[in-house]
């Protein structure tokens, strides 16, 4: 009986050595609150002496043109050259009817693209940066909003032009950096604000400065084609440095903590641009997504996106079938389920009147379409989005441009009411407004129905409505670009919106007229000042937020798990892809009843587009916070110990 008693205590020690190893420090010492990605991911800018080719700038000006190069293990040269206002291209030739620029700058380089691994294992890219200073002019026409515009041609889209945003730094100095030379830019609210490069007195600033980074990230060819127009009068110093930037992993997370797709799809490639708009999981378990490709459209400008609705398998991990393949638009797509039945609604494209028709379509879950209704012709469907009530009355609302001017936009939102065989029972004004043509394209509109109240976001308003499109309130805000909105099964509303380079994740108290906000968290990557490309959240079973995004630069998806009493961050950069260099397009995201994240993405490497659908897992331990789970981990271990103890000792006796 000894011998056999002493058996299981050989295990104790053991035991109780495992869950102290297991048990980690932070968990005996409170981590201090979490900070937001921004204060755990780091940059660094380096000199890049690894460089041995290069660049070719040419700069061109009224004055004559100029081919400069230059060492880049240097890392920096200087061209200097004096410059006297005059008239050298006129703007109206390219669509907007500005008035004469007065120089114009171009810089052609060919040898900016380098991205590769050191020795370390860090992500290493390497950038341009080009600085201009001098005086400023007022023009005697008085249109002085037009003094600091700056846009930028792409390769992809020579007819277009995209404007760069101004960040005003102090009284007499501005920052202008580009955020994407890609024409799929433009798609993702994109906007110039064109401040005024003078004081109250209408004297002109010296020692203006402008720094242009050239980040080609997203490259269709091996280079890059950046123009600039500047008015200016005096003398305009160009600097051209090249750096290398290290990206370093975000803490308390290593290399071996990032773990890949529980399974991943690929649905489509293609050599263009593809963007996912929503995922929805139905009743049964299935998983069905919404997306646009779009073929490289510069060969034959008639092409139009293709909007189109996936089912997939996530057990046998494939990509089941196409449902509808039909002639859209970008982002404006929605998709509910209601029992057996998928509401979708999307618009086609009139190619000879260019106006738009919406149309509301009904599937069942085996893919078959039920019917599929017209209601609406407009010039241009910017937002759509659906949602079926209780009752199963069908409710969509829409953002639509109603006229196009010069320079200012008049746009319209709706909502619409269907009946369940998709009989428009009325539709509802929701607000109309103005915007300046260099107001972003995708501004964010959603719907969400709770009971017998309908939520709306759109820009600068949060609105319910009963099912009769009666509207109970109707609050102002300062948010401009939502995403989503949310409600789970408290009855708590939670809205997604961004400003460009803040992702928010707020909760609205509903108090009827006094409805407020409060923001849960805020990520903002204070080294990378890129606009936000995949963006997306979502409920999980026990009430936790689940939030992903990603910025255009070649930066690891990020997931944040937000419950109520901690933020949680964690990265997945293995998007289990063919080319190490990712960047994501807009995302969808959508949590299982076993919560299991499904992300619905298109992640461009470069030369194709990549369609894909990934599964995660958000339990485990490399899926939460380790200490938290480590805890449990100890305390079991601990507590199976303890029970052997108590097991010998009755044996004992």
């Amino acid at each position: 009986m000894l011998k056999r008693a002493k058996l299981p205590s050989l295990f104790i020690i053991p035991l109780l050595l495992l869950s102290i190893l297991t048990f980690p420090a932070h968990a005996i010492h409170p981590k201090e609150e979490s900070s937001t990605l921004s204060d755990v991911v780091t940059a660094q800018l380096l000199p890049d002496p690894n460089l041995t080719e290069t660049p070719n700038i040419t700069i061109m000006g009224t004055s004559g043109e100029f081919d400069y190069s230059y060492d880049a293990k240097n890392t920096t040269a200087e061209l200097v050259w004096q410059h006297t206002a005059g008239t050298s291209l006129d703007w109206g030739s390219k669509g907007f009817g500005w008035p004469d620029c007065l120089d114009h700058i171009r810089l052609t380089q060919d040898v900016f693209w380098s991205e590769y691994k050191k020795p370390d294992g860090l992500l290493v890219s390497m950038d341009a940066m080009v600085e201009a200073t001098g005086d400023f002019a007022i023009q005697e026409d008085g249109l002085r909003m037009f003094d600091c515009a700056v846009y930028v041609k792409t390769f992809e889209n020579p007819s277009d032009w995209y404007p760069i945003l101004h960040f005003p730094t102090s009284a007499n100095e501005f920052t202008i950096e580009t955020r994407e030379l890609s024409a799929s830019s433009i798609d993702y609210a994109w906007d110039a604000v064109l401040e005024d490069c003078f004081n109250d007195d209408g004297e002109t600033i010296s020692g203006f400065e402008i720094v242009i980074a050239l980040s080609p990230t997203y490259r269709f060819e091996d280079w890059v084609d950046f123009e600039a127009w500047l008015h200016y009068n005096g003398e305009v110093r160009l600097t051209i440095q090249s750096f290398s930037v290290e990206t370093l992993l975000v803490e308390p997370f290593g290399q071996e903590d990032i773990h890949s797709p529980i399974s991943s799809i690929l649905i489509s490639r293609i050599e263009g641009y593809t963007f996912t708009k929503d995922l929805e999981v139905t009743d049964d378990g299935s998983i069905y997504g919404l997306a646009t490709i779009q073929p490289r459209t510069w060969h034959n400008p008639s092409d139009t996106y293709a909007q189109m609705l996936v089912k997939l398998n996530p057990d046998t991990s494939e990509f089941v079938t196409d449902l509808w393949y039909g002639n859209g638009s970008a982002v404006a797509m929605g998709i509910e389920s209601e029992m057996t039945n998928l509401y979708t609604v999307g618009i086609t494209r009139n190619t000879s009147s260019y106006s738009q028709q919406a149309y509301l379509t009904k599937w069942d879950y085996q893919g078959q379409l039920v019917w599929s209704k017209y209601w609406g012709d407009y010039y241009n469907v910017l937002e759509l989005d659906v949602s079926v009530a209780d009752d199963h009355s069908i409710f969509v609302v829409g953002m639509f441009y109603l006229e196009v001017g010069e320079l200012i936009y008049t746009m319209t939102s709706e909502i619409r009411k269907f009946s369940v065989d998709g009989t428009l029972i009325w539709n509802k004004t929701i607000a109309e407004w103005y915007l300046p043509w260099w107001h972003g394209i995708q501004i964010g509109q959603s719907i969400s129905i709770d009971n017998e109240t309908i939520y709306i976001i759109e820009p600068y308003r949060i609105s319910a409505w009963d099912l009769n499109g009666f509207q109970q309130w109707n609050r102002t805000t300062s948010v401009e670009y939502f995403h989503d909105v949310f409600i789970d099964g408290a009855k708590d509303v939670y809205t997604t919106s961004n400003n460009h380079t803040h992702f928010t994740v707020s909760a609205w108290k509903i108090q009827e007229e006094n409805t407020r906000r409060i923001t849960l968290s805020v990520i903002h990557d204070t080294k990378w000042t890129e606009y936000l490309s995949c963006q997306a959240a979502a409920l999980t079973q026990n009430g936790s937020i689940i939030t992903m995004l990603e910025t255009y630069r070649y930066e690891p998806l990020r997931f944040l798990v937000q419950t109520d009493d901690k933020k949680l961050e964690f990265v997945n950069p293995r998007m289990n892809l063919e080319f190490p260099n990712q960047s994501l397009l807009p995302c969808s995201l959508a949590i299982s009843s076993n919560n299991r994240i499904y992300v619905l993405s298109s992640v461009n490497n470069g030369t194709w587009i990549n369609l894909m659908f990934n599964i995660y897992s958000i339990s485990g331990a490399k899926d939460l916070d380790d200490g938290f789970v480590m805890i449990f981990l100890g305390i079991g271990l601990g507590t199976i110990s303890i029970a052997i103890v108590l097991w010998a000792r009755a044996r004992r006796h």
